[in-house]
């Protein structure tokens, strides 16, 4: 998870008159901050919100079993990537519990884009709004593509 700043505009001081119309373009702004290395958690943010949510629910018949959460991807719109969708683990069984990720969730695994605001952003590989850097063909982000290393021969024994 990374932080974002936002900053707003409220273009009432003063507010408009005598047919006057309130500032134009974006009146909320944001950028990334305190961003995540490489050396983050294995976990992914998204299945910590999902588990969050673990606990024990009762059936139709008011018998309890506990619950494991976890991220539902497969079958989710383009435009409910945002969405906190978990599915019941070993279920096809899932929920939207928030019309909303927290900020910086990644829209989907390994993804250059994060949810703000319940908006999928398009980030670089560093994970910053607005960069532009990509992973080079080594998988360097921001690289030259000179650090791969070339592996030549004949491999035909299972080991």
């Amino acid at each position: 998870m990374e932080c974002f700043q936002f900053a707003y505009r409220h273009c009432n001081n003063p507010a408009p008159r005598n047919n006057g119309r309130y500032c134009t373009g974006k009146r909320a702004i944001y950028r990334s901050c305190n961003v995540m290395n490489d050396n983050s958690p294995a976990k992914a943010f998204r299945q910590e919100q999902c588990e969050a949510r673990n606990g024990y629910q009762s059936d139709a018949k008011g018998v309890k079993t506990f619950v494991e959460w976890v991220p539902k991807y497969a079958g989710v719109l383009l435009g409910d990537v945002c969405k906190l969708t978990c599915r019941a683990k070993g279920t096809g069984y899932y929920v939207v519990f928030s019309p909303k990720v927290t900020d910086g969730t990644e829209c989907r695994p390994y993804s250059n884009s994060v949810c703000v605001r319940g908006r999928c952003i398009r980030t670089g590989c560093d994970g910053i709004i607005g960069s532009k850097l990509q992973y080079d063909k080594c998988g360097v982000c921001g690289g030259d593509n000179s650090s791969c290393t070339k592996v030549m021969g004949t491999f035909n024994k299972k080991r």
